[in-house]
């Protein structure tokens, strides 16, 4: 993306390849969303950090593994990832980052805390970790997602690291929008 403009009530999307132009475009770019809709919606605060995940593999791979949200301080999450094993994580324990600046780099103290999970709560699960990375999460005040329109954009931000999960009611909501159905107070640019 090189910019996002809006023109006589339209969307002008330029890339290095092309110029596109529609009536109405749905904007959901993550942890980018305050520097691309800055001049366009009026976001709520988002608050970005650098998260972390790992993959384990399982002692016996024809097991299946459940998906888990384990609430305890702090909450760690696990779900099976085809081809990578099953991935496991700490939710919103990393720092605050701007997202052209971030480091990729795996906290150490962080790893350790999920290892020391996974021995104690997850003995199907060979240590060390198979593999790891970094993420970002883009999360409002209230943890609620922002689902909205401001003519003509339609936006979704400030998904949590966790818009995934409910991607076939956001798709109905986004798609809604865009035909001009009314949003839902809940999820609204203003954050009512």
């Amino acid at each position: 993306l090189e910019s996002l403009d809006t023109l006589g009530g339209a969307v002008v999307v330029r890339t290095p390849l092309e110029e596109l132009r529609a009536p109405v475009a749905v904007v959901t770019c993550g942890a980018s969303a305050p520097k691309v809709l800055t001049t366009h919606a009026a976001l709520p605060k988002l608050t970005v950090t650098q998260e972390q995940v790992f993959h384990f593999a399982p002692a016996d791979p024809e097991h299946a593994w459940p998906s888990f949200i384990h609430h305890r301080d702090p909450f760690v999450y696990g779900l099976e990832t085809p081809g990578e094993g099953v991935k496991v994580a700490e939710h919103h324990t990393g720092p605050q980052t701007d997202p052209d600046a971030r480091d990729f780099v795996v906290d150490p103290a962080g790893r350790d805390r999920v290892a020391a999970y996974v021995a104690e709560w997850l003995p199907g699960l060979t240590l060390p970790a198979a593999g790891e990375t970094t993420c970002l999460y883009a999360t409002t005040a209230t943890q609620n997602f922002v689902i909205d329109r401001a003519d003509p954009l339609v936006v979704g931000a400030g998904f949590s690291g966790h818009g995934f999960k409910f991607t076939p009611v956001v798709g109905r909501l986004l798609a809604d929008l865009v035909a001009g159905e009314p949003g839902l107070p809940r999820f609204a640019l203003d954050g009512r």
